[in-house]
């Protein structure tokens, strides 16, 4: 999932997610919408716990499906005959609408190839969520090798050594590391602070990708 007003509705609301989907009745009408496979069935319905249930599907929704496919999942809760359960759907649905947050563009310009140079997150106008941890999956997802730099520079507390040691996949490793950061700055942990250290760090390509330039 690329969209990050998304992924931070699905966050914000993920306790309740774990309570409110009635993921039992749901089986037969998430596998013909394909939003889960039917080997994705058999090892949910494995699990013991309606809870540990939902939260394999919710990482399924936050990490391996499209947005597509989450408003489809929002239909299905809001075509439901319990009010709760209906509620919470258009509650999700709602959230992943976002919390713009302008930023002032002082010019523009371009590269030799015709490309958007940024320099820093206030000189382009976009439209970002405020919750930052909705863009985490994209910047794991994207940060490669680069996880130590990261790491680095949000936080210098932050042991890659021993992240490295517990997660073996790059992903998993960035993902740990902006996990921490987030943990141990409270509300310094923000989306401008994140876009700021990326930049930093000569990741404008990822910034791109959440920063929309205008």
């Amino acid at each position: 999932m690329d969209n990050p007003d998304i992924q931070a509705a699905l966050d914000k609301n993920s306790d309740q997610f774990l309570k409110i989907v009635p993921i039992q009745e749901l089986f037969t009408r998430l596998k013909m919408k394909k939003i889960l496979s039917t080997r994705q069935v058999t090892d949910i319905k494995a699990l013991t716990h309606t809870e540990d249930m939902n939260g394999r599907l919710l990482e399924i929704l936050m990490e391996e499906r499209a947005e597509e496919d989450f408003y489809t999942f929002c239909d299905l809760l809001k075509s439901n005959g319990v009010n709760v359960v209906k509620s919470f759907g258009a509650k999700l649905q709602d959230d992943a609408k976002g919390t713009p947050i302008k930023l002032v563009r002082k010019d523009h310009r371009t590269n030799p190839n015709g490309q958007d140079v940024v320099d820093s997150p206030m000189e382009v106008e976009s439209t970002l969520s405020a919750n930052v941890k909705g863009y985490f999956y994209t910047v794991a997802d994207k940060i490669g090798n680069d996880w130590t730099r990261l790491a680095g520079k949000l936080n210098e507390n932050i042991d890659v050594g021993v992240i490295a040691e517990e997660q073996s996949v790059v992903f998993n490793r960035a993902k740990a590391v902006l996990s921490k950061w987030y943990n141990m700055s409270g509300n310094e942990a923000t989306t401008e602070a994140l876009v700021k250290v990326l930049i930093a760090i000569d990741r404008k390509d990822i910034v791109k990708d959440f920063v929309s330039v205008k």
